[in-house]
C-alpha cells in the first residue's frame, strides 16, 4: 500500500484550510448580509447573492450538473496532487487552491442548490460579478499553475547562447 508523502498531506491540509475558510466565509455572509450592497471600499462592497450558475452566471440553472463537474474537477485536482513529484512546490499549492475552490462551491450547490457570493468589485458603472473565497482559490491556483507552466516552457527554452533555460 502507498503511503502519501508529507509533502502530500501539506497540499491537502491547505486545501482544507482554505475550505474551511470559505465555508465560515459564506455562513457568515448568509447570516449578516443583504441583497442591497454594504459598502467596504469606494470600490469593494459586500452584497449575498445565490449564483445557480458558473463564473459569470454561465449554465445558469445548471447547479446539479455544476455539482457532478465540480466533483469530477475535485477529483481531478485530488489525483493530480497525490502524483505530484515533491519538488513542484508551485503546482501543489495551484492544485490544492483549485481543490479547494472546487470543493466549496460543490458543497454549496449540493446544501443550498446554489453559490454564496458576496464580494462585490465595482467603479463607477462597472460591476465585476459577485464572487467568494473559493472563486479567488480557483482563480488563483490557475494562476499559479500558468506561472508554473510558463516557468517549465522556459527552462526547457534554449537560451541564446545555446544553453538550456533562463
Amino acid at each position: 500500500m502507498h503511503r502519501p508523502s508529507q509533502r502530500t498531506l501539506s497540499w491537502f491540509a491547505i486545501s482544507g484550510m482554505v475550505l474551511v475558510l470559505d465555508q465560515i466565509t459564506k455562513l457568515m455572509a448568509l447570516a449578516w448580509l443583504e441583497v442591497l450592497p454594504t459598502p467596504v471600499m469606494p470600490f469593494l462592497s459586500l452584497t449575498l447573492a445565490c449564483n445557480t450558475g458558473a463564473a459569470f452566471s454561465l449554465l445558469e440553472g445548471q447547479s446539479g450538473l455544476l455539482a457532478v463537474i465540480g466533483i469530477c474537477l475535485a477529483a481531478l485536482f485530488a489525483f493530480l496532487i497525490v502524483r505530484l513529484p515533491k519538488d513542484r512546490v508551485l503546482e501543489g499549492t495551484a492544485f490544492s487552491l483549485i481543490l479547494a475552490g472546487a470543493i466549496g462551491n460543490v458543497v454549496d450547490r449540493l446544501i443550498r442548490g446554489c453559490v454564496v457570493d458576496f464580494i462585490h468589485v465595482h467603479h463607477g458603472n462597472w460591476h465585476f460579478p459577485i464572487f467568494n473565497l473559493a472563486d479567488s482559490a480557483i482563480t488563483i491556483g490557475a494562476a499559479l499553475w500558468i506561472l508554473a507552466l510558463i516557468r517549465e516552457q522556459r527552462a526547457d527554452f534554449p537560451a541564446k547562447d545555446g544553453r538550456i533555460g533562463n
